[in-house]
Parts: C-alpha cells; sequence; structure tokens
C-alpha cells in the first residue's frame, strides 16, 4: 500500500485483500470523499487482478478514467456508456472495464415493450472478470431489480467481489442484497 495513503485506507485495503484472499468479498463504506476509488484501485493491484469490472453510477465515469491512471498507471481503462466499448488507454498489466448501472440494464423495444437482450451482459456472463467493483453499491439493493439480478449473476462467477458506498442506509435491509453479493 502506497505510503501516502491515510491510515484507514491501509487498514481498510489490508482487510479487503485478506476477505478477499480467503474467497469472501468485501464492502467499504468509507464516507464521501474518503478515497475509496483509491481503496479499490490498491485492493485490486494487490490481488493482482487482470480483468476489472467497475460498476458506478454516470457521474462516476470519469472518476474513475481520472483515478485508475493515477494509482496503477501499468492497467487500461476500456469505457463502456453506450452501444459500444471504448478503449481510453491501453494497459499491460490489466484491464479495467468501467460502465455503469444503466449500462447493464436491458432496454425496453418501443414499438413492442420487449425487453431486448443485452449483447455486453452477455459477454460479461460468458467471460467473467477477475474482481468485480460495485461503487455506489446501493444502486443493487433491490435484488429483483435487473441490475441486481445481473449484478448478481456477475459477481457470483468472478474471483473477486468488492462493494463500496458512502451513503448511509436506512434499514439492515438496505444491505441484505449487496451482501448477498460479497457472499452468497
Amino acid at each position: 500500500v502506497p505510503v501516502n495513503a491515510y491510515p484507514w485506507q491501509r487498514e481498510g485495503v489490508a482487510q479487503a485483500v485478506t476477505a478477499m484472499r480467503r474467497g469472501y468479498g468485501f464492502y467499504l463504506a468509507w464516507d464521501p470523499g474518503m478515497g475509496k476509488s483509491l481503496g479499490a484501485i490498491l485492493t485490486a493491484r494487490l490481488l493482482r487482478a487482470r480483468r476489472i469490472l467497475v460498476v458506478t453510477v454516470k457521474a462516476g465515469l470519469g472518476v474513475w478514467q481520472r483515478e485508475i491512471p493515477r494509482w496503477w498507471p501499468e492497467a487500461g481503462i476500456i469505457l463502456y456508456r453506450g452501444e459500444e466499448l471504448e478503449t481510453v488507454r491501453e494497459g499491460a498489466e490489466a484491464t479495467f472495464v468501467v460502465t455503469n448501472y444503466e449500462q447493464l440494464r436491458r432496454k425496453r423495444d418501443r414499438e413492442t415493450k420487449d425487453l431486448l437482450p443485452h449483447a455486453y451482459r452477455a459477454e460479461l456472463l460468458s467471460h467473467p472478470p477477475d474482481m468485480v467493483i460495485l461503487d455506489e453499491s446501493h444502486f443493487v439493493k433491490a435484488p429483483s431489480s435487473e441490475q441486481g439480478v445481473t449484478m448478481r449473476l456477475i459477481a457470483e462467477r468472478a474471483k473477486y467481489r468488492l462493494l463500496m458506498s458512502g451513503t448511509p442506509a436506512h434499514s439492515p435491509l438496505d444491505w441484505h442484497s449487496q451482501y448477498r453479493l460479497i457472499d452468497p
């Protein structure tokens, strides 16, 4: 862990790495601005993950695009904002695929109202990442939602699962679906 990381970041990363090496997932519940993305990137580096899926909110895409090169310059970034993957930078050590929760939902056909298959979701299910990082993981608190089902299917195939959120929960039920992703 870098010397310039704060004590809570070093401790959180160490606990996350230990838990994940034992086969569990981990939840970083740090307040906003305390370095969750740094903690996640350092955790991925220490675990030597090579294919990392980051799912965030739309506003978080730029944060990850900025933070990955800062904390893991040898890693590549692929952004998935729309119908296609966009390679932002090539990387030798690992590749982060960064998308948002809305992109993992199937769309409804305007005329027939049928749910359309989602090609990228199928790719993630057939070639799962080494590590899944769910930024603002409270977005999957409804286990039967399209996002909740998709993330469960992808996360259960990944070797490492890291969830993060600084949003307070109002009830233990708010964490139920998220903790099921960490430890099914």
